[in-house]
């Protein structure tokens, strides 16, 4: 029985059509808000967890929280500096970190769907705590 092993011709084509790599993701020191249950109101406030946003990319990104947390699998992350909304897939955890995967990106300052306006709710409590009134176009 012959098999490839690491040192052995074509050995290294078969390993890299078995890796996916990811978009490499620049190191950043962002905050963020994650924000799960679609924004509904629990005692008082939004369903929220400030976060640090550690590494970021298009597709995704490292953040960490500072409980020990469940969260749930599908949530939102938003990235305050860049009024921008990501709805993300929990893709690893690694206590206090997660990798999260981005599934759609919505501009905070423009008109966003209807099924996801609570956005614009968690954004203005964001901004209204930090005493900045948000622009909204539309």
């Amino acid at each position: 029985m012959s098999g490839m092993g690491w040192g052995e011709a074509g050995a290294g084509s078969a390993i890299a059509g078995a890796i996916t790599a990811r978009a490499p993701r620049p190191r950043t020191c962002l905050l963020g808000k994650l924000v799960y249950d679609d924004g509904f109101i629990r005692t008082g406030d939004f369903s929220t967890l400030d976060c640090g946003i550690h590494n970021l990319s298009d597709g995704g990104a490292k953040v960490t929280i500072a409980q020990h947390q469940p969260l749930p699998a599908s949530l939102y992350l938003i990235v305050i500096k860049y009024s921008v909304a990501h709805r993300a897939e929990m893709a690893w955890m690694q206590y206090p970190s997660r990798g999260l995967r981005f599934r759609e990106t919505y501009r905070l300052e423009d008109p966003i769907p209807g099924g996801v306006t609570f956005l614009h709710n968690v954004w203005a409590d964001i901004h209204s705590r930090a005493g900045v009134v948000p622009r909204k176009n539309g």
